[in-house]
């Protein structure tokens, strides 16, 4: 099983100006191993680790992250290019209700 990660592609850039102040800009910048969406401010990440629902969760949350939720066809090509596998692990889940699926945002898939 796979899990696939993301989290949102923003860091602090500054640049040291005279008289010892600087000018800051947000760039979008993923880490170091994290994939940049092209349309979003997303960073993704796909974690190839046999894990359950809540397992696959925690590890994302160690990264400063989340199972990723939406899926658009960027994230699926993202899934498809980058997994052997066909199973992975998002941010969709019955946990509250069995059948009535919720993203983690709590909107209904």
């Amino acid at each position: 099983m796979n899990i696939l990660c993301f989290q949102f592609a923003t860091s602090i850039f500054c640049a040291f100006l005279l008289l010892d102040s600087c000018l800051c800009a947000t760039l979008k910048v993923c880490p170091a191993g994290w994939f940049t969406t092209a349309t979003s401010r997303l960073c993704l990440k796909l974690i190839h680790t046999p894990e359950n629902w809540t397992d696959a969760r925690i590890k994302c949350q160690a990264e400063n992250a989340d199972l990723v939720i939406k899926i658009d066809q960027e994230k699926q090509n993202f899934m498809f290019a980058n997994s052997s596998r066909l199973l992975v692990w998002i941010g969709l889940n019955d946990r509250r209700q069995e059948g009535t699926f919720n993203w983690l945002d709590d909107t209904q898939k």
